[in-house]
């Protein structure tokens, strides 16, 4: 997080670098060939959660509230006033026992 870079790659006037030149392909392999030696003696460092931001598991389906243990959730964001209001009532067979006990804030 102390550290921005970008890459950019082309010519001072405007021409094509070829046909399949983009730079997902270009100049994303410099950038991350750049970034693993700038970062391999960095400790690996979070973004401080702002106030009033919460970090919820949710059903990917419906967008409600996840149901302990329901094996697809993923996390996302919210403000603390705009939480789903409800967790999902859809039977899922993608329930797993063994989460059951899994944290529901990552911050």
């Amino acid at each position: 997080r102390d550290l921005v870079t970008s890459i950019w790659i082309g010519f001072d006037q405007p021409s094509t670098l070829g046909r399949w030149t983009f730079g997902g392909n270009t100049a994303l392999p410099i950038w991350v060939d750049f970034m693993r030696v700038a970062l391999s003696d960095k400790p690996q460092k979070s973004f401080p959660q702002p106030d009033g931001i919460v970090n919820v598991r949710i059903d990917p389906d419906t967008g409600l509230l996840a149901r302990p243990g329901q094996a697809n959730a993923i996390f996302e964001l919210f403000k603390q006033e705009q939480l789903p209001p409800e967790s999902s009532t859809i039977d899922s067979p993608e329930l797993d026992d063994e989460k059951e006990g899994a944290p529901q804030m990552l911050f």
